[in-house]
């Protein structure tokens, strides 16, 4: 299971303190074929189950808390087909700051 590239909560951190999330196209049926395959071992279904649901702090996909208010904002009013070019490229560049902000906040927690 440490061999599988997790995602952290950004927005829905406090509910969920050190809960990581596995590609949604990953289950835990998969990984465990995964396992016996890399491994050369047969392990039943139900212990691999046992440990991935109580020793891990583990999910697929990621929590719909998981969406930025600003971002979904600032993407909408990109795509605005009333505005201007000049206005499209105000509000691009306003979500390019945006993220460039949230990621100086982020990066440093090891999101």
């Amino acid at each position: 299971m440490q061999s599988f590239t997790c995602r952290a909560s950004h927005y829905g951190r406090r509910g969920a303190p050190g809960h990581k999330y596995l590609p949604s196209d990953q289950n835990v049926h998969k990984m465990h074929k995964l396992f016996e395959a890399q491994n050369h071992a047969q392990t039943s279904y139900s212990l691999y189950y046992s440990v991935f649901s109580k020793d891990f702090n583990l999910g697929f996909g990621h929590p719909a808390t998981d969406a930025c208010s600003d971002c979904a904002k600032l993407k909408i009013r990109m795509t605005d087909p009333n505005l201007t070019e000049t206005e499209k490229r105000m509000e691009s560049a306003s979500f390019i700051l945006h993220r460039r902000r949230a990621r100086v906040v982020y990066d440093p927690l090891g999101c």
